[in-house]
């Protein structure tokens, strides 16, 4: 694989998996630079996935969380699946924060889904990080002109 000026993956074929791995590691090494600090803190991510994704992504999840251990922060990472509606997320979402000291939030997942996260964590200034798998979500498209560099 290999990346342009900025990061990007440059190659002609992008593996899905790779991509969000990659976004993911700099979403949490760029996140841990700003709030750590010199204490080893107690640092937990969740993850809420939609049912047709959460076996497939829970496991790339735990497998990136249990690779990435270091001295200097003791990661660790919790997923769950959508629960299908928004009531179920959100009791979802309030139940690991009884539980955990979670400083993000990784969501795949449908609009409600992602929606049904922010609305928890917003006023709390928790980042989330998410990406939407609904087909139809208006996506605004670039045309070419006879002016654009090709």
């Amino acid at each position: 694989m290999t990346f342009d000026s900025v990061g990007r993956n440059d190659s002609k074929e992008s593996n899905f998996d790779e991509d969000l791995i990659m976004n993911t590691k700099i979403f949490v090494f760029i996140f841990l630079i700003n709030e750590c600090g010199t204490i080893k803190p107690n640092v937990t991510i969740a993850a809420i996935f939609d049912l047709p994704y959460y076996d497939h992504f829970s496991r790339i999840f735990y497998k990136y969380i249990s690779e990435n251990v270091t001295n200097d922060v003791s990661l660790q990472g919790i997923a769950i699946d959508s629960r299908d509606n928004i009531d179920g997320t959100i009791r979802g979402i309030c139940s690991l924060f009884e539980q955990h000291n979670i400083v993000a939030f990784i969501v795949i997942g449908s609009t409600e889904t992602i929606h049904s996260v922010s609305l928890v964590t917003t006023p709390l200034n928790i980042p989330v990080l998410g990406y939407n798998t609904d087909k139809n979500v208006f996506m605004p498209k670039v045309s070419k002109t006879r002016y654009s560099i090709s």
